[in-house]
């Protein structure tokens, strides 16, 4: 199992470049897939780890299984139950 990183107001965390965190509710970039972390204290340096990091309270961290990968896909998300966190204008691939 990893973790997967959420937010109420911004959704899934799909990983960050350049500088930029991208969130499934916010701008996923084309991104199709989100990043997971090997376990929650991986995630919590991370976080740690941006300019101004938020408060940890704001975070939901989720036990997912991503064989491995250190990602899952749109799908799979959508197929766990969070598709709330998934725009619908955006389709499933």
């Amino acid at each position: 199992m990893s973790i997967l990183l959420t937010r109420e107001d911004f959704g899934i965390y799909l990983g960050s470049a350049l500088g930029f965190g991208f969130w499934s509710l916010l701008d996923t970039a084309g991104q199709i897939e989100a990043v997971t972390f090997p376990d929650k204290s991986a995630a919590v340096a991370h976080i740690q780890n941006w300019d101004n990091p938020p408060d940890l309270s704001v975070f939901t961290f989720h036990d997912i299984d991503d064989a491995g990968r250190g990602a899952v896909h749109r799908d799979q998300l959508i197929a766990c139950g969070f598709e709330h966190f998934w725009p619908e204008l955006e389709p499933c691939l």
